[in-house]
């Protein structure tokens, strides 16, 4: 599921699929983005957990993608909280 999460955010959602699957996703999504139009992109990732909620998720996805642009934007960052990391 893709969807517009305000201003200039995009949420993606990808069910039962591992963190370096993932990561491999968003980075290829970042380079095939900056590659045709010229425009990067700072993705923030978070991998569900049993027990927390959807807004919650949300968040973490969010808190990593602030980070992303701190760190000097165009990269993809997981959340703090992420477990399994490539």
């Amino acid at each position: 599921m893709t969807a517009r999460y305000g201003g200039e955010k995009f949420l993606i959602a990808i069910s039962d699929t591992r963190s370096d699957i993932i990561w491999s996703i968003a980075e290829r999504i970042r380079e095939q983005v900056e590659e045709e139009t010229d425009v990067t992109l700072s993705i923030g990732i978070s991998n569900f957990r049993s027990g927390l909620e959807l807004n919650e998720l949300i968040k973490e996805a969010d808190t990593a993608l602030y980070k992303a642009k701190e760190l000097g934007r165009n990269r993809c960052v997981f959340s703090d909280f992420e477990e399994d990391k490539p």
